[in-house]
């Protein structure tokens, strides 16, 4: 037997450098797709630092908003029962209320 031929049919050392050049490139394929995904995830965990460093600073100022002036719950009270004259005295206002599915059969007590 030849050479240039092996035992399975006739394959020439061409071609077995032909299979090195390709599983080559293969590599070097894989090798970049592995780099970009590397790349994608830093610039995505970037992202979400610095969304949640806005989020955050959003929360404390929300916090310091709430600090400052409170909650209060009779304020919010006194607000429900007036809408719910207003609307009583206001049919016009009706659509309003469905749209935003407000229905004082279920309000709270006052």
């Amino acid at each position: 037997m030849d050479d240039s031929q092996s035992s399975f049919g006739g394959t020439t050392n061409t071609g077995v450098e032909q299979l090195r050049e390709q599983v080559k490139s293969l590599q070097l394929l894989l090798s970049g797709v592995l780099v970009i995904l590397i790349l994608f995830g830093f610039c995505l965990n970037v992202f979400f630092f610095r969304d949640i460093s806005l989020e955050n600073r959003s929360l404390e100022q929300n916090e310091k908003f709430l600090a400052e002036h409170g909650f209060n719950m009779a304020q919010a009270a006194d607000f429900w029962a007036k809408l719910k004259e207003f609307s009583k005295t206001h049919p016009d206002f009706a659509p309003i209320l469905a749209k935003y599915n407000i229905s004082f059969t279920n309000a709270a007590k006052e």
